[in-house]
């Protein structure tokens, strides 16, 4: 999640935004993951650059090779020396290692908490963010600790896709009934069979009372959110912390003693952690190779990112054009009857945003019909696109101008406008 800093502050017209659709889960349903991982005993930089002889081939093979993109897996502490964020095509710098996420940071550069260069730092990965790294920068890797490996690969647990399928099939059921109902005003037993397996999605009798109850619309909403928060748990399920510490008060010392857990003591454990770190690296994965896609075959620029999305500028109709050129290559994997073709890069409502400015991770506005929508984090969303929509009017709807007076490093929000304590930017000097 962040912005280009060569158009941080920049006031932009004429955006548009690339959705990739509900990427957790096509990560879950789409992609091979490994397991059986071996610990290396020896020689561990020269056994890790066998692996990524082993691995080697550009962005569009990853793409072209879905469900298994690198033939070695690996897990491992790496040190890297001389950094250096490479320069892409048209002013494209992207730039996807968190300082958070660095230990023994040596002279150092930062872009809103991302490294920009460095002499050295030492991160620990997989295969498919040091894939994603060599992309971006350029570096030598001088040590290599603690590295596990292996070559076997399956997809995830059939439990876990059993789930994933069932949750998916509810919500877009759900998403339909609602949208009927609040389209013609009468829904019945019927439209709870889902299109995809031609079932019910709930107990005919639960259905039956459910449409006789008088909050019929709000529980339908309950059902939906509900449904929502069970198919995004799929994810986070994988990722629990597993070995919590124990808390207890000593009388002695009048103090509260943390105690770190050193096992784990269940005999039972639900999910794989280390699956649940390869379904967010598989959906960077997802992110950055459509974003080098979009930058070799187009003349457009990659402004700001999200989790599962890219703001992108200029040369849209070649950019909308390979959209659907990307689409068309992972189709044998991802469109298929059952899983609602998630995992494709969607042209998000097929509009072109009038004006945007970003901040860095976070912080963006955009003109949406002559109203300011704003991004902004820890302020609340709803008050603050209202003040800004007011003052926008009253500059004529100058969109430069406004960014100027109230969306720039200096700008002040007041309590009036997000019921807060003022809240201000806290980047760095620029």
């Amino acid at each position: 999640n962040h912005c280009n800093p060569l158009f941080y502050a920049r006031p932009l017209q004429n955006c548009a935004s690339f959705d990739i659709i509900s990427s957790y889960i096509d990560t879950i349903l789409h992609r091979y993951y490994p397991h059986n991982f071996k610990k290396c005993q020896s020689n561990e930089l020269v056994f890790f650059k066998r692996i990524c002889k082993n691995n080697s081939g550009t962005f569009f093979d990853k793409i072209k090779n879905y469900q298994k993109p690198f033939e070695i897996s690996f897990l491992a502490t790496l040190t890297l020396e001389n950094v250096k964020v490479k320069k892409l095509r048209n002013d494209n710098v992207i730039l996807p290692i968190s300082a958070s996420k660095c230990d023994e940071l040596k002279s150092f550069t930062l872009d809103n908490g991302r490294i920009y260069s460095a002499e050295s730092l030492t991160i620990c990965c997989n295969e498919v963010d040091f894939f994603i790294f060599q992309q971006f920068y350029d570096f030598n890797v001088k040590n290599v600790y603690n590295l596990y490996y292996t070559t076997e690969h399956s997809t995830i647990g059939d439990y876990v896709i059993t789930a994933t399928k069932k949750y998916l099939q509810e919500k877009s059921t759900l998403k339909f009934v609602i949208h009927k109902l609040k389209k013609t005003g009468e829904i019945t037993v019927d439209d709870f069979v889902c299109a995809k397996t031609n079932k019910l999605i709930y107990d005919k009798q639960f259905i039956e009372n459910l449409l006789k109850n008088p909050n019929m619309s709000e529980l339908l909403d309950g059902l939906y959110r509900e449904s929502k928060s069970k198919l995004n748990a799929q994810y986070g399920i994988n990722v629990q912390k597993l070995l919590n510490p124990l808390i207890e008060y000593d009388r002695d010392v009048d103090d509260f003693v943390v105690t770190q857990a050193t096992k784990i003591e269940s005999k039972r454990l639900l999910r794989d952690f280390i699956s649940g770190i390869y379904i967010t690296a598989y959906s960077r994965l997802n992110l950055f190779c459509f974003g080098l896609f979009l930058i070799n075959n187009t003349n457009s620029v990659l402004v700001y990112s999200d989790t599962d999305s890219w703001k992108v500028w200029g040369d849209l109709e070649n950019a909308i054009k390979y959209c659907n050129e990307y689409n068309k290559i992972i189709e044998q994997y991802v469109h298929n009857s059952e899983n609602y073709n998630i995992g494709y890069f969607d042209f998000e409502d097929e509009k072109i945003i009038n004006n945007f400015c970003s901040l860095g991770c976070k912080k963006y506005i955009v003109d949406e019909d002559n109203e300011i929508i704003s991004t902004i984090a820890g302020i609340n969303k709803k008050q603050t696109s209202t003040a800004l929509t007011e003052l926008y009017k009253s500059l004529d709807y100058d969109f430069n101008l406004l960014c100027d007076i109230a969306f720039s490093p200096s700008t002040v929000f007041d309590y009036s406008v997000t019921k807060k304590l003022s809240s201000k930017y806290n980047n760095n000097e620029y």
